[in-house]
């Protein structure tokens, strides 16, 4: 498969570029779909990266307990028909949701299990940010699930210079978050929290997509960043920011999370 342009042309709309290449698939409850996830995901965390145990997945489907409260959404190259990429929105437990959410094992920060700073039953976890090795194909990004490492950011600095041009964005990172967006709007989601790699939360600052910071970095695969933020104020300072970069995640305003 050719390697896909990672940014819009000259002189094209970041979101025309954008949906010329990429669409969003929603998976909902389909089974077919849902194959094509968990075998992306297999791909990606067992056979790539040693994140999970290929021996504890003999079908080649990646899977795990937290698949059945989530959301899934799949990335669609439209040239080609090929998946992208890969993500899912974990919701919390309706009747427990403190300490429901994969980030409950592995972060201590005291906010987390407060519901007076953390509204918990409207939390939900971004997970399993994957991209095809298809697609991870400049300098660097086969390093990481996300294909975004310290060496691929340096090698778009080099070849860039300027992330925040206007007209210069990571089309397939933003079409996984715009699923996100979608997928919250579904929900009633009004707060995400991820364990993340700082490499892919400083690739989402220079687009204006930025998070706060849950406690000290932990070993989760490597050294991860717990972090959370409200999906309002997120997108609030993203329009601001970055107003191309809204466009595509909100699909041109026309969504958004409730109040």
């Amino acid at each position: 498969m050719a390697d896909p342009p990672q940014e819009s042309d000259d002189g094209d709309r970041l979101i025309d570029a954008y949906r010329r290449y990429f669409r969003v698939m929603l998976v909902d409850d389909t089974p077919d779909l849902l194959q094509e996830v968990y075998r992306l995901r297999y791909q990606v965390y067992c056979v790539e990266h040693s994140f999970e145990d290929p021996a504890q997945f003999p079908d080649g489907l990646e899977k795990d307990e937290y698949d059945a409260k989530s959301l899934h959404s799949l990335l669609i190259h439209r040239p080609s028909g090929g998946i992208a990429g890969t993500t899912r929105l974990i919701l919390p437990d309706p009747n427990e949701p403190v300490g429901s959410l994969p980030i409950d094992s592995v972060c201590q920060e005291p906010s987390l299990r407060d519901p007076h700073k953390v509204p918990r039953a409207r939390m939900a976890e971004v997970s399993r940010f994957a991209v095809s090795r298809s697609f991870r194909r400049r300098i660097g990004e086969a390093g990481s699930p996300s294909a975004v490492t310290e060496e691929s950011l340096a090698a778009m600095d080099a070849a860039k210079k300027d992330l925040s041009n206007r007209r210069l964005a990571p089309h397939i990172t933003l079409g996984l978050i715009e699923s996100l967006v979608t997928m919250s709007v579904m929900s009633g989601t009004t707060h995400w929290c991820s364990v993340m790699e700082r490499a892919l939360l400083r690739l989402l600052s220079r687009i204006g997509i930025h998070f706060d910071n849950l406690g000290p970095q932990v070993d989760y695969h490597g050294k991860r960043q717990p972090c959370y933020r409200e999906l309002r104020a997120l997108l609030a300072q993203v329009k601001e920011e970055r107003h191309d970069v809204w466009e595509i995640l909100t699909q041109e305003g026309s969504i958004g999370p409730s109040e």
